[in-house]
């Protein structure tokens, strides 16, 4: 909960600083679900040993959400109390605002992009259980809302999609036109659960730059998205910083790459990139006929060259106090602002 605060005053802060004439608001409501859930009945609680209890408590609170998300047993429940929770918290406000008619949009972060994603789409997974009529209610009414933009925070959904299917048939089948109107995935190169989502839909954007997220402020008001990048070696270049005292709460420190790609909570989905040749033959990665409509992947800027696994854990929490990320999303949220 205190990651949410943390962000609604960034872009409370970036629309004040940059945006204090506009009349827009943004209205931002922590989706707090996974403590309702009674999923193992307190069993992991009961077998965790009593060393390193802070350790385990973090791993307990995260990595088994993952577990628990995967298994047959209560994949289905976690979706579900997911789906309750959003729709809850739209007719709350809607009944509360019942002359409301603007858009909704959802951030979500790590695994929550996945059951987002899962939601929306209509994918159940292989439940091994037979269906409770309560979660046979959830699965069928779906959101009670439109998602108008996506922000993916650290985000491992793109691995989940390619670890389902070998090939994807088409874009259609990896991103459906009801999923929502914009998505944005973003990700900080040091952080060891993101993944990029273009090269799962055309396999020549693993030679694209993704689209770097410029420091907060942006130019003239606005970001600028850079024209596609074509990188001979089918690896993205790490983004330079400005020695910026603002970016002081992230990890700005930036691994070596190869000792990022070698260790990371995915690193057996991983296993072999370091010594996979690059076919670097290919002039134009993406022919014109492939070059998606829109962008889907933008990186935070990294500064530094530290190689501690510190700054490669905390990255993946660094979203919440970035400045560049707030000011990104509230631009995204209303293209039309202006300083």
């Amino acid at each position: 909960m205190i990651y949410f605060f943390r962000f609604r005053d960034c872009v409370d802060w970036c629309r004040k600083e940059y945006f204090s004439s506009t009349a827009h608001r943004v209205e931002f409501f922590p989706v707090e679900w996974r403590s309702s859930l009674k999923l193992d009945g307190d069993i992991v609680d009961a077998i965790t040993p009593y060393s390193v209890l802070s350790i385990r408590h973090l791993l307990n609170s995260s990595a088994m959400d993952i577990l628990y998300y995967t298994s047959p047993l209560y994949g289905g429940e976690v979706r579900a109390g997911l789906q309750r929770e959003l729709n809850r918290l739209y007719c709350k406000f809607i009944n509360r605002h019942p002359d409301w008619k603007g858009k909704v949009s959802v951030l979500a972060h790590s695994l929550g992009c996945v059951i987002v994603y899962d939601i929306v789409t209509g994918w159940m997974g292989p439940d091994t259980r037979p269906p409770s009529p309560t979660t046979q209610e959830i699965a069928a009414d779906g959101l009670q809302f439109t998602i108008e933009n996506m922000f993916c925070l650290g985000s491992p959904l793109s691995v989940f999609l390619a670890l389902r299917t070998r090939t994807p048939s088409n874009r259609v089948d990896v991103m459906p036109p009801g999923l929502c109107r914009r998505f944005y995935n973003i990700f900080h190169w040091s952080d060891p659960v993101a993944y990029r989502m273009e090269p799962l839909l055309v396999r020549g954007y693993r030679k694209i730059d993704p689209v770097r997220i410029l420091p907060y402020g942006g130019v003239d008001g606005q970001q600028i998205e850079a024209p596609p990048v074509t990188l001979g070696n089918g690896e993205s270049p790490m983004p330079t910083s400005d020695n910026d005292e603002r970016e002081t709460e992230s990890p700005t420190e930036t691994p070596n790459r190869s000792v990022e790609r070698g260790w990371s909570f995915w690193g057996l989905v991983r296993a072999g990139w370091n010594t996979r040749e690059v076919d670097t033959t290919d002039v134009n990665p993406i022919g014109p006929d492939e070059e998606l409509e829109q962008r889907l992947d933008y990186v935070l800027r990294a500064g530094g060259m530290g190689r501690n696994y510190l700054y490669t854990v905390r990255a993946h929490t660094a979203y919440w106090n970035n400045y560049d990320v707030a000011y990104f999303v509230l631009t995204r949220l209303f293209p039309n602002l202006e300083t």
